[in-house]
């Protein structure tokens, strides 16, 4: 999701900038693997990743600072929604991803779900889990350990999907404009509208589901 809000726009803005190709992107060294993918995809700059403490020396710096206003966004304050995506940079990403698909997955619907045990777990995620796949032939989708191709070639044909409130619905990078959204979401993350405002920037339909607390203990 950060990459989606921080890096992708600065990414898009050194696209239209007419400077020599050979400027290399400085980089964290501890960024995942599909983040890096993601990189190489987005720009074919050298790569540079410095550790922690790591010292660089350059001539010349060219930085570009975003204002980051999900903390806001993330308590429901509408005013920032404007500024938490930017749909043209996403729209940019997005179709790179896309035109990198292996084949056609076939998978039409899709139910992101998440590692037993996480914060947030919705309590009857695996009764919902079943039904979906049982009565409307949902595919279960977990997406934490996909490298870049495996999402692409996962998401790519999704004609819907449905969500927990978390990181697997930043896939939503990776499908067509006709796909539709249902994010689930308990009552503690309500006002959360990072995903909503993603599918907004990305055109695509969006519906949210929110639960109730249930208490499984008097004490």
């Amino acid at each position: 999701m950060h990459f989606a809000i921080e890096e992708i726009p600065k990414l898009y803005k050194l696209y239209l900038l007419n400077l020599p190709s050979d400027i290399p992107i400085i980089l964290r060294a501890d960024l995942s693997m599909q983040i890096r993918e993601m990189l190489h995809i987005l720009s074919e700059r050298p790569l540079i990743f410095l550790k922690s403490f790591e010292e660089i020396s350059v001539d010349r710096l060219h930085l570009f600072q975003l204002d980051n206003v999900l903390p806001l966004s993330m308590q429901g304050v509408e005013e920032v929604d404007h500024l938490l995506f930017d749909p043209i940079s996403l729209q940019w990403a997005s179709k790179k991803f896309r035109s990198l698909a292996p084949k056609s997955s076939g998978f039409h619907r899709l139910q992101i779900i998440r590692e037993p045990r996480l914060f947030r777990q919705l309590i009857n995620v695996k009764k919902i889990s079943e039904r979906l796949s049982t009565d409307f032939l949902f595919e279960n989708l977990l997406t934490g350990n996909l490298s870049l191709e495996q999402a692409i070639y996962f998401f790519q044909d999704a004609k819907i999907i449905i969500g927990e409130y978390g990181a697997g619905l930043a896939n939503l990078l990776f499908v067509s404009s006709s796909c539709k959204v249902i994010e689930l979401k308990g009552p503690s993350n309500e006002k959360c509208r990072e995903y909503y405002l993603l599918s907004k920037a990305l055109g695509l339909e969006y519906f949210s589901i929110v639960g109730k607390v249930r208490l499984l203990s008097k004490y």
